[in-house]
């Protein structure tokens, strides 16, 4: 193998990391707001325990959340989160897999 395939072979492994890396966070982020629409459904069933003329508006460090929004919707559909838990645990085992595969190379 020449230099110039050594080169290319780890600039390619860096260049999968760097995506599963971008695509792990991008996740993340997507269950990070799941989950803070989860909660403010919590918070609604809680308040409408105790509340006769409750809407389905949800007010949240000073804002308004209305839970008719379609994110909301998605939040609660089972399918598309065991989809997503799904999707999370195949990005974790590939981050895993390739930056093992640098080690040998002394790639961080």
């Amino acid at each position: 193998m020449t230099d110039i395939e050594k080169r290319e072979q780890m600039k390619e492994l860096m260049a999968d990391s760097h995506d599963a890396d971008q695509e792990l966070a991008h996740l993340q982020e997507r269950i990070k707001r799941v989950s803070e629409r989860l909660q403010d459904i919590q918070r609604l069933l809680s308040m409408a325990l105790n509340t006769p003329d409750i809407g389905t508006t949800v007010y949240n460090s000073g804002k308004e959340y209305d839970l008719n929004d379609n994110a909301y919707k998605d939040a609660l559909n089972h399918e598309k989160v065991l989809e997503l838990v799904k999707d999370i645990h195949k990005a974790h085992l590939r981050c895993r897999d390739l930056n093992q595969r640098k080690i040998p190379f002394g790639i961080k």
